[in-house]
């Protein structure tokens, strides 16, 4: 932040002008608008404007800063994107798991039923006092 801090300065045409240049809102004067620029920069949305305002207004280590940002917030944000996306996956997929559970252990249930009324308790024990040794 205090690499480009106050020099982002420039005339209507967009010409580097330290002294009467207006701010752009893209800047790093600021906590603030250096974070909304940072994340400007990491989502892509005019950032080779940004870092050609740093190269023209500071030096040419400007260019290696903003590679280094594009490079690795865009691993950062993918991977993020990523992990939300895949934990969604996983809560889906544990809701669909849990259904088929329920749905299994309401057929074990249901099947369990019909077996307990094909053989009755008496004949059971009907079936027990053949098998007993006279």
């Amino acid at each position: 932040m205090e690499m480009f801090a106050g020099k982002f300065k420039f005339d209507k045409e967009g010409n580097f002008d330290p002294d009467n240049g207006e701010v752009p809102r893209a800047n790093y004067d600021e906590i603030l608008w250096a974070i909304v620029t940072v994340f400007q920069i990491m989502i892509g949305d005019q950032w080779n404007m940004v870092m050609y305002q740093a190269y023209s207004s500071s030096s040419k280590s400007a260019v290696s800063y903003f590679f280094f940002l594009v490079l690795f917030g865009k691993i950062i944000l993918l991977n993020l994107f990523l992990a939300i996306l895949l934990g969604y996956f996983e809560q889906a997929s544990l809701m669909i798991r849990e259904d088929q559970e329920n749905q299994l252990l309401e057929q074990f249930k249901v099947k369990s039923n019909k077996v307990g009324e094909v053989h009755t308790p008496r004949q059971n024990n009907e079936f027990a006092m053949k098998l007993q040794p006279v």
